[in-house]
């Protein structure tokens, strides 16, 4: 792409209603010129067209990447690229204009080389989630349905995690399969498995199992509004064993199936909720489209997911380069985007100490827990975000939290927690469209357990 391409436009404006675009393509016969097609966020019936547009620059959302072709030169699918950096979002949206016979798709980013990455895919990492250890051969998926005919297939990848040393070489791979589902089962009264795929679509990564269906189970979902995710955290707690710790607490917020309570948000009921929350990060009072959200047993299924070979694959430079284009084989950003937001710099580590203890009638050996320091953190200072507060709690299996507070020192007696929840409450610095401009991330780290003297 050279110098002068429109394309390379860093103040194209995607958000005019009604302007009709012009993109090139190319299929087997040359280029194909496409007129007065319209961006997913105006296209009838995609989930991207809502009546609060989650699009917006005063919300978030940055220009990274774009190619709608010219009469010159044009790509097998022409797609754009927002970021949103309150939230570390990348969206990706590829126009189907190879007309490919598939009505579902996941959406693959990982990173070109394994030797050139960063702490960038750490929030839906349940191990390696940190910035001196973290996956840099991981894969994220994301599952949707989509028009497979001339319509806009999307996806959504969590960069939030902040590597303030981010390698200037790392680069991002997509990669776009069709997906046969046909041999899945859904375990739900509340989603059929078509609105899976457009009212909570499964992010998923390739460290959560063993296969596709088991990762797209574990990981979070982008539910399209505060109802969806409702649901499923309602049925999930219909579902649960009686005495498990978070059954009660959930139906006290959100109702059964039978006897459903209204939720206007989802950020509140959080905190209380870690451990069974996993992973959350949007607004604290009023939400935004697709916040994603994982919980535990969140839309089970079973069956095997079927994908094609890749269909389309694009790379994508993380370093800004001004002017040059771009070269034959990678997209360079558009705009200087500072990426990601938060990372925790290394695993807590809980210390356990075996003493023994006597009296009268003998001695015991007791085992106790505790925490005297707490890993530091990083945080973007180019987010467009004020960092307000980070808290801790820790988690148990079968336990209610610990109640989130600033200690650098707890004791926890003979139970060992499993995890360790992080709060983090932001504020943008110029005020927002639609979005809210208080935001909260939480996650839960996994724990190392220290045996001490």
């Amino acid at each position: 792409m050279p110098v002068g391409d429109p394309n390379l436009d860093p103040n194209w404006d995607w958000t005019p209603s009604g302007a009709g675009h012009t993109l090139y393509f190319t299929d087997q016969l040359g280029i194909v010129r496409s007129t007065v097609r319209q961006l997913p966020f105006y296209t009838a019936g995609h989930p991207l067209n809502t009546l609060e547009k989650d699009m917006y620059p005063q919300d978030g959302w940055v220009l990274a990447y774009r190619d709608f072709g010219t009469p010159t030169a044009a790509p097998d699918v022409p797609f754009f690229v927002l970021y949103n950096k309150y939230r570390g979002i990348l969206r990706v949206m590829l126009f189907n204009s190879r007309e490919l016979t598939y009505t579902r798709f996941n959406l693959e980013l990982s990173f070109k080389s394994s030797t050139a990455a960063g702490a960038l895919l750490t929030y839906s990492d349940a191990t390696r989630a940190f910035l001196n250890d973290y996956d840099a051969t991981k894969v994220e998926s994301f599952m949707v349905e989509a028009n497979s005919i001339n319509g806009w297939i999307y996806g959504d990848f969590m960069l939030t995690g902040y590597d303030p040393a981010l390698n200037d070489a790392t680069q991002l791979r997509l990669q776009l399969r069709g997906m046969d589902v046909s041999n899945v089962t859904l375990e739900s009264t509340e989603f059929t498995l078509s609105q899976v795929f457009s009212d909570a679509n499964p992010g998923s990564s390739s460290n959560l199992g063993s296969n596709l269906v088991e990762s797209a189970t574990k990981g979070h979902k982008y539910y399209k509004d505060v109802a969806s995710a409702v649901k499923s955290v309602r049925e999930t707690a219909s579902k649960a064993a009686d005495g498990t710790w978070w059954k009660s607490i959930v139906q006290g917020l959100v109702g059964t199936p039978s006897s459903p309570s209204a939720l206007s948000k989802i950020a509140p009921i959080v905190g209380g909720l870690v451990g069974f929350i996993t992973t959350f990060i949007g607004g604290l009072d009023d939400p935004a489209p697709r916040e994603p959200l994982n919980f535990q047993g969140s839309l089970k299924m079973s069956g095997t997911i079927t994908l094609s070979a890749p269909l389309y694959a694009l790379d994508f430079a993380t370093k800004y380069t001004i002017g040059g284009g771009n070269p034959p084989d990678y997209y360079r950003p558009l705009n200087d985007i500072s990426w990601g937001i938060f990372n925790l710099a290394s695993k807590p580590i809980v210390k356990a100490k075996v003493e023994r203890e006597c009296s009268r009638t003998g001695c015991v050996m007791r085992r106790t827990h505790s925490v005297d320091s707490l890993p530091s953190h990083v945080f973007n200072p180019s987010a467009g975000l004020q960092l307000v507060s980070v808290r801790y709690a820790f988690t148990y299996d079968n336990k209610v939290p610990t109640e989130f507070s600033t200690n650098s020192y707890w004791y926890f007696g003979g139970l060992a927690p499993t995890g360790m929840a992080v709060e983090v409450k932001m504020r943008t610095t110029s005020p927002t469209l639609y979005f809210d401009d208080d935001i909260v991330l939480y996650k839960v780290y996994p724990v190392a357990i220290q045996l001490v003297q």
